[in-house]
């Protein structure tokens, strides 16, 4: 089988790390992939020792009839579609509906329809309705698939939950590489972009509310809210206790040794993040963001979510953490095995089910 992978550019942490993920399993299950990126200029896509990456710009007509010769060229394949662009690419390419799969990477009810006028909220659904309806989708979250099919009301051909491949060895292989940096003795961390969405801030300011002088907050991650974000330190007089180190190749030395994740976003697709910081033991504190925290962290975790924007329950939540953090669910070896059930491995299993695929991804990938 040959699995082609749209996505609008493969570098980078998110969405572009799941598209990475997905095609290095796919690979080891025996498949051949093929990386194809909307975005990124040609001579800058560089091919990976496992698979191949392309350039082909499919949100022009021109991308398109170019993809829809390479599609004609093989035999036995499957679309994999992971970004909006790419969506609409493979809706003109309707022959090979059958053979696509829509990746459905956030929750985007929550993210759109809760701040804009009921005829814009009724323009997005006439187009969500357009693009998905009779496709096969795949969501990354309960509860993306439950605000698209039941609260959009898209009807599609065939739907499922599969959470992104996780490779929890290859995690705790970078975790015990060398960080390289001089980070402070006790410190929380707050790792991902440093978006609007993501809600940074919010961590920042309940920090502030702890004066322990010996604990410090390293933000990891870079993005537009970054000035905002270091003139927020300099107005709470945190310039001693913040560090921004900026977007990291290899965050995992940093993560392993912190004291604990705290994740305050207002809206996620899943939240690769937790199950990363779990695997290596790190307890997370997030807010109840649609659509994946909840999803990872309960039953046993649930009561270390607050809830969405509101600092007084963030606060509390981190002291109650902070008091009960010698509790047994907080040791390393439990917060590993809570996370297991998102091992590549079964992903894997999940993924080639759905996709039509005979090759056993567990003798493959053992």
């Amino acid at each position: 089988m040959h699995y082609i992978l749209l996505t609008h550019k493969i570098e980078g942490g998110g969405l572009q790390a799941v598209v990475r993920a997905q095609a290095e399993i796919l690979m080891l299950a025996g498949h051949q992939v093929t990386v194809i990126c909307n975005k990124e200029d040609p001579s800058t896509v560089k091919s990976s020792a496992d698979f191949k990456v392309e350039s082909i710009k499919f949100h022009t007509w021109t991308g398109r009839r170019q993809l829809k010769r390479l599609l004609q060229s093989l035999d036995d394949f499957r679309v994999l579609s992971h970004s909006f662009d790419a969506y609409w690419a493979m809706f003109w390419l309707s022959q090979y509906k059958g053979k696509t799969y829509y990746f459905v990477h956030v929750d985007y009810f929550a993210m759109y329809y809760k701040k804009t006028t009921p005829l814009k909220n009724f323009e997005r659904s006439f187009n969500y309705k357009l693009l998905f309806n009779g496709k096969n989708i795949v969501f990354v979250s309960k509860g993306a698939e439950a605000s698209m099919l039941n609260k959009i009301g898209v009807k599609p051909n065939r739907s499922a939950v599969i959470y992104p491949p996780m490779d929890l060895k290859k995690i705790h292989r970078l975790s015990d590489t060398e960080a390289h940096l001089v980070l402070p003795k006790k410190y929380y961390i707050s790792l991902g972009r440093l978006a609007k969405r993501k809600n940074v801030a919010l961590t920042i300011e309940a920090f502030s509310k702890f004066r322990e002088e010996d604990e410090h907050l390293v933000i990891v991650g870079d993005g537009e809210d970054m000035t905002s974000l270091k003139d927020q330190v300099i107005a709470l007089d945190l310039r001693d206790r913040v560090l921004f180190l900026g977007w990291q190749q290899n965050p995992y030395p940093i993560l392993k040794k912190a004291e604990a994740l705290i994740m305050s976003s207002n809206i996620e697709g899943f939240g690769l993040n937790i199950v990363e910081a779990m695997s290596l033991g790190v307890p997370v504190i997030s807010t109840d963001a649609p659509s994946g925290p909840r999803e990872i962290l309960e039953p046993e975790y649930s009561d270390c979510l607050s809830s969405v924007g509101d600092l007084e329950d963030l606060v509390s939540k981190i002291a109650r953490f902070k008091l009960n953090r010698c509790e047994s669910r907080f040791n390393p070896e439990a917060l590993k095995a809570h996370v297991l059930k998102f091992n590549n491995i079964q992903v894997a299993q999940q993924l080639l089910g759905f996709t039509h695929a005979n090759t056993k991804a567990e003798d493959a990938l053992v």
